[in-house]
């Protein structure tokens, strides 16, 4: 219900829970390009989006098993989602991939990034696009199923960008205090 809401609400209303803006009106002076986040922050981020998306993840399946049991009535009594099949499978692909393009499309952060106070942005300036996000959530995933070898990436790159980062040129950046 929380991600329908989400997704259906009007910009202003969840820009206003999840946006950082701060204009250098405000403050008076202009603020210094932020560095790239170290990898210990963002594998917090990441471990903290996790149990958001276990919460995600149980709704979608929840609501599969809902779908199933209304189709096949009693036949559906010992019906387990993760066994539904590749579509089934796929599906919860889709709700965990738009889960991070939602909130990097919207915002530049999940809401674990915000707590850590980390941003998405884009290496070349430009604004995020869907494919950027699905790009980049795609490679996290491989990278992280990879051993987590795309993610420690970051310990031998120069600027300790992790190698989805770099396959979708894109970095995550940390903001300053009280951004």
């Amino acid at each position: 219900m929380l991600c329908f809401f989400l997704l259906c609400a009007p910009t202003h209303l969840t820009e206003s829970i999840m946006s950082d803006k701060k204009t250098t009106e405000q403050k008076g002076a202009p603020t210094p390009e932020p560095s790239n986040a170290k990898l210990w922050k963002r594998l917090c981020a990441t471990l903290y989006d996790s149990l958001i998306l276990c919460a995600v993840s149980l709704l979608y399946f929840a609501l599969v098993t809902f779908i199933f049991t209304a189709v096949l009535g009693s036949e559906a009594k010992d019906f387990q989602p993760n066994a539904g099949g590749l579509i089934v499978q796929l599906g919860w692909l889709i709700s965990v991939l738009g889960f991070y393009c939602f909130f990097w499309l919207r915002v530049g952060q999940t809401v674990a990034m915000k707590a850590w106070r980390l941003k998405l942005k884009r290496a070349d300036g430009k604004t995020l696009t869907l494919s950027t996000c699905l790009i980049r959530a795609l490679a996290g995933f491989l990278g992280l199923a990879a051993f987590g070898l795309g993610w420690l990436w970051a310990l031998i790159d120069k600027d300790g960008c992790c190698l989805h980062d770099r396959i979708s040129n894109t970095r995550v950046v940390q903001l300053a205090k009280g951004s």
